[in-house]
């Protein structure tokens, strides 16, 4: 989840940094994690 604090990475920089080949991956697989999308994630992460 550190990825997702550092708001210069886009998600495409995430995903490929955590071995994904796109971002509708590492959507995918956040939202299977979370139950939020990526970007709601970091939102929540960076209150």
């Amino acid at each position: 989840m550190r990825l997702f604090q550092d708001t210069d990475l886009s998600l495409q920089s995430v995903a490929a940094k955590v071995g994904y080949s796109d971002v509708r991956a590492l959507r995918r697989a956040v939202h299977r994690w979370r139950g939020q999308a990526p970007t709601a994630v970091r939102r929540a992460l960076l209150t």
